[in-house]
Formats: structure tokens, C-alpha cells, sequence
């Protein structure tokens, strides 16, 4: 028996709080394993910061508009895979770049990030943001797929562990979604497959 069957077996309809320290694909993994569909595994996340008290985020709470901007646009016209790119903590796009070369050809990129020209991270202050964010994510990749239809999602981030959770928990009914960490070197670093995140493995 699974810990998700177990859950739901012995703590049907309770709101769990999850904690630690996670990777971003095991945090996208962990979400999706509790997608915001089952009514039956409600889970919260405790989000740790070193400059404030603890926050429980969840995707029951309301959300709080953030000053992001959430945008996609074309790249290749032969391109079958759709790139999701996610810079709050830190930017994506110089070690995305780097990558690209080891990556598969990709229709439309959609890009999350602070606005302005020049990247500035992005704290995120309370779990209203978190929600919004995750929300206004989903909401543009569904746009994105609906108009060119790719064969996977392709996931590059840089964000906190909570995020990954939240967005992960609303990953369904998307398809495929690759999972990517980030490597350091002495430059910018690369982006390296982690886990393929698939409906029917649920």
C-alpha cells in the first residue's frame, strides 16, 4: 500500500501539513501526487523563510495579485513540446539558454518573472501571492496548450519548495510534464532531466 493510499484509507477528508527539504521536481512530484481534483487528500504546505515566521500555503486559501508577468510567445514553428520557465528566486533563462542545445525543439515558451527589463528575485510575501502565482501559471499554460497543442510540458524553475507543491497539485489533466534541476558550474550552470510526471502514474 501506497502512503497516498494509506492516507486515504486512514485520514479521508483531513488536512495534511507536509514539510521538509525537497528538490523542485520532488516538490512538483509530491503536488501532483495530491491533485486539487481528489476532495479525499487535502494537503497544506509549512513554508520555511529566514527572514519571517513560518507560512502554511495551500490552495484553499484566496489569492493576492502579484506584480509578475506571465507571458508566452512563439519560438520554433517545427517545435512539438511546449517550455515552462518560472524565475522568482533566481532567473532561469541564462542557464535555459545554456541547455538549449540538449533539449528538445519547442513551439511556445511561457515565461513567468518579476516585471521590468532587468530580473530582480521575487520574495513571495504570504500565501495569497503563492496562490495567484500558481494560478496565473496554470491558467497561461492551459492558454498555450490549448492554441499549439504540444506532445509535453517541459518545467524550468526557480522557486520556492511551497510553490513547487501548490503548482504541482494543479498539473492535472495537462499531459506529460519533464521536470529539470538546475546543475551548478562555473558559469550559469545547465538544466538536467529529473522526473517525467505522467497522468497514468497516479
Amino acid at each position: 500500500m501506497s502512503i497516498r493510499e494509506a492516507l486515504r484509507k486512514h485520514a479521508p477528508t483531513r488536512l495534511l501539513e507536509l514539510s521538509g527539504t525537497l528538490t523542485l521536481s520532488a516538490g512538483l512530484a509530491l503536488g501532483r501526487a495530491f491533485s486539487s481534483l481528489d476532495r479525499d487528500l487535502r494537503i497544506a504546505w509549512r513554508q520555511e523563510a529566514p527572514d519571517r515566521p513560518d507560512q502554511v500555503w495551500s490552495l484553499a486559501q484566496p489569492h493576492e495579485e502579484t506584480p509578475l508577468e506571465v507571458t508566452s510567445r512563439d519560438d520554433r514553428v517545427d517545435g512539438e513540446a511546449l517550455a515552462v520557465l518560472v524565475s522568482l528566486t533566481s532567473d532561469v533563462e541564462p542557464a535555459y539558454g545554456v541547455s538549449k542545445r540538449d533539449l528538445p525543439s519547442f513551439r511556445c515558451v511561457v515565461r513567468v518573472r518579476p516585471q521590468g527589463a532587468e530580473f530582480r528575485r521575487f520574495p513571495i510575501e504570504n500565501p495569497g501571492q503563492a496562490i495567484d502565482i500558481v494560478e496565473r501559471t496554470i491558467e497561461e499554460i492551459r492558454r498555450a496548450r490549448e492554441l499549439y497543442r504540444p506532445a509535453s510540458i517541459h518545467l524550468f524553475g526557480a522557486i520556492p519548495v511551497g510553490l513547487a507543491v501548490l503548482l504541482g497539485q494543479r498539473l492535472n489533466t495537462l499531459g506529460p510534464v519533464h521536470t529539470y534541476e538546475h546543475v551548478e558550474d562555473d558559469t550559469v550552470g545547465t538544466y538536467c532531466p529529473e522526473v517525467l510526471l505522467r497522468p497514468e502514474d497516479l
